[in-house]
């Protein structure tokens, strides 16, 4: 099942692409991301596919778009987009990943705080967090990067408690040293 990632005209796909490949070359939790093909009938028939903003409402596009696969199984998994602080320290079972993610959030410019779903089935004990919305990397789009020291940062602070050096975002901070940039378009096209 794929959501829709791709705003109405069409801005955001591209960023999102590379940010997602910069991801999954860095081994990070990310959803999975695909170019899918959404058909006029699909857009007419689907109210999910329109959006409304002050009162208007107007359909997204059809043709090639950007889809982000659904996080778990809705049928088996827990899927939730809010833990307690508590349940966030005790119950995630890779909460090295929250301060490993900063590395593409800051390498990509986010502009967006962090956001995080959370995934566990039935008989698991543990959550899995998964970074999600690259939406606003870029800058949200501007291509720029502005020096905001909290942005891409995830609301709950104390993900980032133990951090006392550099060593903590390994593997991650190496593997983005040696990413090539053909990598990640080719990556990214391919999607």
């Amino acid at each position: 099942m794929y959501l829709r990632a791709k705003a109405r005209d069409g801005a955001g796909a591209l960023p999102l692409s590379v940010t997602c490949a910069n991801g999954a070359c860095l081994g990070l939790p990310l959803p999975e991301v695909a170019v899918i093909e959404v058909t006029d009938w699909l857009v007419n028939n689907s109210p999910e596919l329109h959006i409304e903003i002050a009162g208007c409402t107007s359909p997204c596009s059809s043709g090639l778009q950007l889809g982000v696969r659904y996080v778990g199984d809705a049928a088996t998994d827990m899927i939730v987009d809010y833990l307690p602080e508590a349940h966030v320290m005790q119950r995630t079972r890779n909460l090295a990943d929250f301060v490993r993610i900063l590395v593409l959030d800051r390498s990509t410019g986010n502009a967006d705080g962090r956001r995080v779903i959370f995934t566990r089935p039935a008989q698991a004990r543990k959550f899995k967090a998964v970074f999600i919305d690259q939406g606003f990397c870029f800058n949200a789009g501007q291509s720029d990067f502005p020096e905001f020291p909290l942005r891409g940062v995830y609301c709950r602070n104390s993900v980032y408690e133990r951090v006392t050096g550099w060593e903590l975002f390994e593997p991650v901070l190496s593997r983005a040293e040696q990413i090539e940039c053909s990598d990640l378009w080719i990556r990214s096209r391919l999607s």
